[in-house]
């Protein structure tokens, strides 16, 4: 019993810790970054002003012998002080597909390997939906696929 009541507590503090993160993707990787300054200037297009604790790129540096054409820019953690910017930005990160330069920078919540695995099975049955039914509106939410009429 005590071994499973250390996993569940473990989880529970991971899930808090990554409760106050966001994963940017797409966002261009350059020589010397300043990248608490690129985020501010991407939330800004969000009208929003949090207090970032930390910021880094995952993974390894992409811009080492690849050319600017062919490269994955690494995503980044942002941490931040609470719980409701990450709500509310997440609520709004929508509108960055409208605004010039970025179309293809995407935020989305700081998920644990389990939920990553989970939610592609989402949106893998999402995409099948759409090409069945391409008549009607798709989306994912509360861990499931819904639809309706447009």
């Amino acid at each position: 019993a005590p071994r499973r009541m250390q996993a569940a507590l473990k989880t529970a503090t991971e899930e808090d810790g990554r409760s106050r993160n966001l994963i940017i993707y797409g966002l261009e990787e350059k020589k010397e970054e300043k990248l608490e300054d690129e985020i501010l200037e991407v939330l800004s297009h969000l009208d929003e002003k949090p207090r970032i604790v930390s910021c880094s790129r995952l993974g390894k540096d992409s811009t080492a012998d690849k050319e600017p054409t062919k490269r994955n820019f690494q995503p980044i953690r942002v941490s931040l002080s609470g719980t409701d910017h990450v709500r509310q930005i997440l609520n709004k990160t929508r509108k960055l597909r409208t605004v010039e330069g970025y179309t293809r920078v995407y935020i989305c919540p700081d998920r644990s390997p389990d939920q990553r695995v989970s939610h592609k099975k989402l949106v893998e049955e999402l995409k099948q939906k759409r090409i069945s039914e391409p008549s009607k509106r798709h989306f994912i939410r509360n861990n499931s696929v819904f639809s309706c009429d447009t």
